[in-house]
């Protein structure tokens, strides 16, 4: 029997797709065994490291010269669009399976690596946690006095308090809340991106966006608060999740076909759940939710006057952002002493016109003057005292409000100065809050790099680019719903940046690390919308379209 053209053609995509579908295994199995060769064979860490790196280069070579050996073919037969035209479609979408399949157990390997080069960290914070936890659960000091009550309830799940803190069980316990955090990290990442696979619409994206949101999640700059017992790992898992949840929930709601009613009623829960739970992280996330809340408001209003589809769950969710937000915040007013001698120091008596103007405000500038601090900690110390109990007399009735009059009487300098510490504070070297066990790869600094980018001409290139872009098509009417996730986070952070920047002068780079992180998320998702939408590049797609247009030469034709 002679094979026509058309049958050829469907036998040659079919055999490229079962090569290129075999040859992806063969790397999912690579990577798989070099993740269990430690568990198996007892490898040491490096030994098991080698063997994967080794195993994935070859596996990855292979596929690679088989798309070479493809292309060649296709290029002879001067039919390059032939790859999926007339294949199976059950064997592409095993290979577009397998590809997200290879994105996990890479994203997985990583994780692991992030684990294990580096020890646990304990900061003098985290003494503060564990004193928190030892306290019972119906205890007003527990939520309401001293740090936010959120890792103290992941530490009173794991027994970790004050007495198992300076106890023999610290090291186990320790270990399994990092294990945890790993794991609820590397969850949070795998809801963003089925997330985003929800949402775009063009398949060839879909393995490169699940990538690029591991690549973000397990870059070294957020990685690595994993190991530490501080609550920057929980409160930045918890952002990713609710990031993703808000997107599936708009996407659910507006389109029917996606989900039932009683999907989109657990989903709105979830999100309510998180969002509490993220405004008594960190203190900074209260003043986040406001914003948001206040932002959203609106718009969540018409809806529920206008009786739209789903506005009970917006008008839920907005209104436990709204009391969350406000509650935290006012359940920590009594954390802020400590941020306010920090200010003291370093912004208010450099500055004379500050000075002066709390002095007319009845601050008590003669206990300052006594001490005469050379250091902040010297101030800590010295305002501890018994003589210095005017000072805290007056901290008590006007200093909240005497800071917020001082900020509004000079409005410039209070937005504008700020900028001068953004660049620095938008990439902040973080790792030497890091205890390294072992000597981190080359490549995996690397690849943090092309994931998280640092250099702020990167940053506002970028960022020109795509909200300029993502502007031009909302404008063409090809704009998504959805699209307001990030573009309503990216209004947001500017004035989460002045609350940090005027709310503490210690350890900024670290209260900052939710601006750089909300702002390449922001960044990356506004890309794949854009790419999205513009319906650059398509091959999938326009496969499709072409198939449907063209007649069908083995159909019979219908009689008149």
């Amino acid at each position: 029997m002679v094979e026509t053209g058309d049958q050829r053609s469907m036998s040659r995509s079919n055999l490229i797709a079962a090569s290129a579908l075999t040859a992806v295994l063969l790397v999912d199995a690579a990577i798989l065994l070099g993740i269990a060769s430690p568990l198996l064979h007892g490898a040491g860490f490096l030994r098991a490291l080698r063997f994967t790196q080794i195993s994935v280069v070859v596996a990855a070579a292979g596929l690679g010269c088989l798309s070479v050996l493809a292309a060649i073919r296709l290029w002879r037969l001067q039919q390059p669009m032939s790859i999926y035209e007339g294949a199976n479609p059950q064997l592409w979408a095993a290979f577009r399976w397998s590809l997200y399949l290879t994105v996990i157990l890479v994203a997985a390997a990583w994780s692991l690596l992030n684990y294990r080069i580096d020890g646990i960290l304990t900061w003098p914070d985290t003494e503060d946690y564990a004193m928190i936890a030892s306290q019972t659960w119906y205890s007003p000091t527990f939520w309401t006095g001293g740090n936010p009550p959120g890792l103290p309830l992941l530490f009173k799940v794991f027994g970790l308090n004050w007495d198992t803190f300076i106890g023999s069980r610290y090291d186990d316990i320790a270990r399994q809340i990092t294990q945890f955090q790993t794991g609820l990290s590397f969850f949070a990442l795998g809801f963003l991106a089925f997330s985003l696979v929800s949402v775009i619409r063009q398949r060839w994206l879909r393995p490169l966006a699940v990538l690029v949101v591991f690549g973000l999640g397990l870059s070294a700059e957020i990685a690595q608060w994993n190991k530490m017992l501080l609550s920057e790992s929980l409160s930045t898992s918890l952002f990713l999740g609710l990031v993703a949840g808000a997107m599936l929930l708009i996407l659910w709601s507006e389109e029917r076909k996606h989900a039932k009613g009683i999907f989109v009623s657990l989903l709105t829960v979830v999100i309510a759940m998180g969002v509490a739970l993220y405004a008594f992280t960190r203190d900074v996330n209260s003043y986040f939710l406001l914003f948001l809340g206040v932002l959203c408001l609106p718009p969540v209003l018409v809806a529920a006057v206008s009786r739209k589809k789903w506005w009970w769950a917006y008008t839920a969710i907005i209104g436990v952002i709204l009391l969350a937000s406000i509650g935290s915040a006012v359940s920590r007013r009594s954390r802020w002493s400590y941020p306010f001698i920090n200010l003291i120091y370093d912004r208010i008596l450099p500055d004379p016109a500050a000075v002066d103007f709390f002095v007319r405000h009845d601050f008590p500038i003669e206990i300052i003057e006594s001490i005469q601090p050379e250091s902040r900690n010297e101030l800590h110390v010295a305002l501890r005292d018994d003589e210095s109990e005017p000072y805290w007399e007056w901290f008590e009735e006007n200093a909240r409000l005497a800071h917020v009059k001082f900020l509004l009487s000079r409005p410039i300098e209070t937005l504008t100065m700020p900028l001068a510490d953004l660049p620095a504070l938008l990439s902040p070297d973080v790792s030497w809050y890091r205890v390294r066990l072992h000597p981190e790869p080359q490549w995996l600094s690397r690849a943090s790099a092309v994931f998280y980018p640092k250099p702020p001409l990167i940053l506002g290139l970028w960022s020109v680019v795509v909200i300029g872009s993502t502007a031009v098509l909302i404008r063409a009417g090809k704009g998504q719903t959805f699209w307001a996730v990030p573009l309503l986070l990216l209004v947001t952070l500017y004035p989460l940046y002045l609350v940090i920047w005027h709310g503490d002068t210690a350890a900024m780079e670290r209260h900052a690390l939710p601006i750089g992180i909300g702002l390449r998320l922001c960044l990356w998702l506004l890309t794949f919308f854009v790419l999205d939408s513009a319906q650059v590049g398509m091959p999938f797609r326009s496969a499709r379209v072409r198939r449907k247009a063209q007649p069908d030469p083995y159909q019979q034709p219908k009689d008149d």
